[in-house]
């Protein structure tokens, strides 16, 4: 079981461009395998990090659902590059 978890995340990190959907699928396996009953120091060693970091997805995705496994908002400064204009930034690096 933990294999397979482990390759269908390895095809996800390479296969998406983004790195948020990697996040948020990480922790939804972290998620599905505290509920076919593995202990939380068994998945945080298998990806990784810590029990408490294990321990506060399924908080969170206990509490909210799907959108418990999201990141939160994050305060400081805004991003210098508007969301819209990265695809625009990333056209011009490429023509370099």
């Amino acid at each position: 079981m933990e294999a397979i978890i482990i390759q269908v995340l390895q095809e996800i990190k390479t296969n998406c461009k983004n790195n948020l959907m990697y996040k948020v699928s990480t922790r939804f396996c972290m998620v599905i395998l505290r509920k076919l009953g593995y202990c939380i120091v068994f998945i945080a060693l298998l990806f990784q990090c810590t029990r408490q970091c294990v321990s506060k997805w399924i908080k969170r995705f206990e509490q909210n659902n799907y959108a418990g496994l999201e990141d939160l908002k994050r305060s400081g400064r805004p991003k210098k590059i508007q969301v819209n204009k990265d695809k625009e930034f990333e056209n011009a690096i490429s023509l370099l």
